[in-house]
């Protein structure tokens, strides 16, 4: 259970994530811009996948001016506020960690640290042959308290450790690329499913609302193909923070007014 609170939790600042960040792209405020840089630190606070977000977010603001038609000045403002929101997200994680071992390396860290098991918490495990990260580790400075910095390397390392997935009578140890598909698919309720088709069918054939769906759209592919792609297949929790943005994007029938009137007895 408290494995399935700490996703519920990622579940509903993600959520609260994304939907300030429409928030502030449909109408730019000071208002707007706070409550989306305050969100997306209360993200990074409930889980460490919410560290996908920084990557997630400029795919949005990008897809949106496009869709919109924003002007490249327009488009940088964008940017340029999401580089600020970055910086008040990362001033909340330190404040929350009470800015403990902030400004070290990685390396620096690693080395002070006598509970890791530095037998299996290798650094090799860690940025393995990359050079980029192995030079970041070792000289850049990271403006990120101590633990959290440390979780982090624990969801690394153990991404990359070796797992057996079992799946429909077969096991692997690289895992399944359709593994979160499937499980999708069996987990989800057959209503919901139903409804999920049909929105997705008038989505496609109508695109009306695409402006908006992309801040549905866009994490939840992302977030599947990332897990997707990892061995690590251990049940559909791990994709629990998508199904507020399904379910949000199932509701558009309701806004379909040609598809209600014919359709809406069903509901």
């Amino acid at each position: 259970s408290s494995l399935f609170m700490m996703e519920i939790g990622f579940s509903f600042f993600s959520t609260l994530a994304l939907y300030t960040l429409w928030k502030f792209l449909k109408k730019p405020t000071k208002i707007t811009w706070t409550c989306a840089a305050i969100a997306l630190g209360l993200a990074q606070l409930t889980k460490h996948t919410a560290i996908f977000l920084f990557g997630i977010y400029p795919v949005i603001i990008l897809a949106h001016s496009w869709l919109t038609r924003k002007t490249l000045q327009k488009t940088i403002s964008h940017l340029t506020s999401f580089a600020g929101m970055i910086f008040v997200a990362i001033l909340l994680i330190n404040i929350v960690y009470g800015f403990q071992g902030s400004f070290q390396t990685a390396n620096e860290m690693f080395e002070k640290d006598k509970t890791i098991d530095k037998t299996f918490y290798t650094t090799e495990k860690l940025y393995g042959n990359k050079p980029v990260l192995k030079f970041i580790a070792e000289n850049i400075p990271l403006p990120l308290p101590y633990h959290y910095v440390k979780g982090l390397g624990y969801v690394i390392v153990e991404a990359k450790s070796p797992r057996t997935t079992y799946l429909f009578g077969k096991s692997s140890d690289d895992g399944f690329w359709y593994y979160y598909i499937l499980s999708l698919i069996v987990k989800t309720p057959a209503p919901h499913l139903i409804f999920f088709i049909i929105a997705t069918i008038i989505f496609l054939f109508t695109k009306r609302n695409l402006k908006h769906d992309l801040f549905l759209i866009i994490p939840a592919l992302i977030f599947l193909i990332l897990f997707s792609t990892n061995n690590k297949q251990i049940g559909i929790r791990h994709l629990l923070h998508i199904y507020p943005l399904l379910i949000i994007f199932t509701s558009r029938i309701l806004q379909n007014k040609t598809w209600m009137r014919r359709h809406g007895k069903i509901i």
